[in-house]
C-alpha cells in the first residue's frame, strides 16, 4: 500500500529554535517537537516497520518525463558545491527500484537516516534523496532532506558535529564488476543547513576549492610506464573525529609490476605517509593540506 504523504513547512518556529540552539546543535537533529515536519506519512509503529517500497513512495515523486523529486517537491539532483569546477557527469544507468536501493541507519532512539537510491552512475556511485526522519504519534516525519551522491556497498550513514556545523556522513564503497577487491571506499559529507542537506566544498588554506567534501579511505590505480612495466598506486586512510575536526591519516604505497610475469611479487618503488586535518568554521570546510593521493600521483606523473 502506498503511504499517504502530507507536507509541512519550515516556518518561523524553526528559525527561532536554530538561533537559540546554534551554539549547541548548529541546527542539527532536534529533540521531539523541535523542527516541524517537512512531510510525513502514517506508520504502523516505528519507521523500521515501513517496507522498502513504502519508503520509496513516501520519499520519491516520479514524473512522466523521467525526472524525480523528493517528498517536498525539490528535484533529486547533484550539483557540485559553489566555487568548485563542474565535473563531467557519468551516464546514468536507469534501473527499477529494489530492496538493495534502500539504506537506513539509526542515529538516535527516535531518529533514522534514510537514503533511497534513484539513480545509478557508471562509475559506481549512486544518487537519491536522503532524509532524517523521526517517529511521533503514529507517523513518520521528515525533519531534514537533501540529495546524496555516494557509494552504495557496505554503506553507513550518521550525523557528526564539526566545529559550529552539523554534517551527514556517508561512508561506502564500490568494486569493479570484474574483480571484487580491491574496492574504492570513501566518506562523503553533506552540510545540514536548517532542514536541508547540501553539498559542501572542501577548501585549501588559500581558499581555493580542493573538491567536493569527500575523503578517500581506500583506492587503487594502475598506470603503464614507458619501460613496459605497470606502476600501481594504493591508498589506505583512517579518520577520526576529534575536537570538532576530522583527523585524516593517509598512506600511499607505490610499486611496479612486470606484466610479463603476473605471478611475480611487485617491486616496491615508494611509500608516503601524511596527516591532515579537516575543520569547519565560519561556514567553510577546510583541509590543512591537499589529499596525499593527489600529491603522490601528480608527482609520479611529472617524473615519468
Amino acid at each position: 500500500m502506498t503511504p499517504h504523504r502530507t507536507h509541512g513547512s519550515a516556518g518561523p518556529a524553526w528559525f527561532v529554535v536554530c538561533a537559540t540552539a546554534v551554539g549547541l546543535l548548529a541546527c542539527g537533529p532536534l529533540p521531539p517537537l523541535g523542527a516541524p515536519a517537512l512531510c510525513s506519512t502514517r506508520a504502523r509503529a516505528k519507521p523500521e516497520t515501513l517496507r522498502p517500497a513504502e519508503w520509496f513512495h513516501f520519499l520519491v515523486d516520479r514524473a512522466l518525463d523521467g525526472g524525480a523529486a523528493d517528498c517536498t517537491g525539490a528535484a533529486i539532483a547533484w550539483r557540485e558545491p559553489k566555487g568548485c569546477a563542474d565535473e563531467a557527469e557519468s551516464p546514468v544507468v536507469s534501473s527499477r527500484f529494489t530492496d538493495k536501493d534502500l539504506i537506513t541507519s539509526r542515529v538516535s532512539p527516535t531518529e533514522e537516516l534514510i537514503w533511497v537510491v534513484t539513480h545509478h552512475f557508471a562509475d559506481g556511485e549512486a544518487l537519491g534523496p536522503v532524509a532524517l526522519v523521526r517517529a511521533r504519534a503514529g507517523r513518520v516525519e521528515v525533519t531534514a532532506v537533501g540529495s546524496l551522491r555516494a557509494r552504495t556497498e557496505r554503506t553507513r550513514l550518521r550525523m557528526e558535529q564539526l566545529g559550529d556545523g552539523r554534517f551527514l556522513v556517508a561512508i561506502g564503497e564500490n568494486c569493479a564488476p570484474d574483480e571484487p577487491r580491491p574496492c574504492r571506499r570513501s566518506m562523503v559529507l553533506l552540510e545540514q543547513r536548517g532542514q536541508h542537506f547540501v553539498p559542501a566544498a572542501l577548501l585549501g588554506n588559500d581558499g581555493a576549492c580542493v573538491g567536493r567534501a569527500e575523503i578517500d579511505l581506500s583506492r587503487r590505480a594502475v598506470v603503464p610506464l614507458k619501460s613496459g612495466w605497470n606502476r600501481r598506486f594504493e591508498l589506505s586512510s583512517s579518520t577520526r573525529f576529534a575536537n570538532g575536526s576530522i583527523v585524516v591519516e593517509e598512506q600511499v604505497v607505490v610499486s611496479d609490476l612486470d606484466p610479463t610475469r603476473p605471478t611475480a611479487p611487485p617491486r616496491p618503488a615508494r611509500r608516503a605517509d601524511a596527516e591532515r586535518v579537516v575543520r569547519f568554521a565560519k561556514g567553510r570546510l577546510t583541509t590543512s593540506d591537499v589529499p596525499l593521493w593527489s600529491r603522490v600521483v601528480n608527482a609520479e606523473q611529472e617524473v615519468e
